[in-house]
């Protein structure tokens, strides 16, 4: 999104303009699904105050062709309903919703995300960030491309993809 000449010079950088902004979502598109028992990724979220942002990253998670992963949110002390936003999207992706209070400013949700890791259970773990919007085939190309086991070690690797080519259908 281009800034007017006005927004940009009304812009302070404490203040994130686009977080207030709900999108209209189109879900009855969507095809419910049963909880993933075993994912083969996940998706870690840290968001404060971002709920916008945060439904339509949801909707694009929605839309992966890919469905084997699940997406572990934390409210990091949000003053929004984090929650409700999270639980729209139970009928369509395993969610899982965790919240801390905010006693203190946090600029790095670094902690939050040490909070969700022994949660998660995806062979491949992934931080987003709130305001991602992901392309429908993101899930498959994140765990597929690149992936390498590592001598019959019990761990895994992605070697640096650099941006998927999205344009070979068009």
């Amino acid at each position: 999104m281009v800034l007017s000449d006005i927004d940009f010079k009304n812009f302070h950088p404490k203040i994130d303009q686009q977080a207030k902004i709900v999108p209209k979502l189109k879900l009855d598109d969507l095809v419910r699904e049963s909880n993933v028992l075993y994912p083969k990724l996940t998706y870690l979220i840290s968001t404060w105050n971002r709920r916008g942002q945060l439904l339509r990253t949801l909707e694009c998670l929605a839309r992966q062709k890919m469905k084997d992963f699940e997406v572990l949110v934390m409210d990091d002390g949000s003053t929004e309903d984090i929650r409700s936003d999270c639980d729209l999207f139970l009928p369509y992706l395993t969610i899982n919703y965790f919240h801390r209070d905010r006693d203190e400013w946090r600029s790095c949700p670094s902690s939050s995300y040490k909070m969700m890791l022994p949660h998660a259970k995806g062979e491949v773990i992934t931080i987003i960030h709130p305001e991602m919007m992901l392309h429908p085939d993101a899930t498959e190309y994140l765990y597929w491309a690149h992936f390498k086991k590592l001598n019959d070690a019990n761990y895994h690797i992605i070697i640096d993809p650099g941006p998927p080519d999205l344009f070979d259908e068009v």
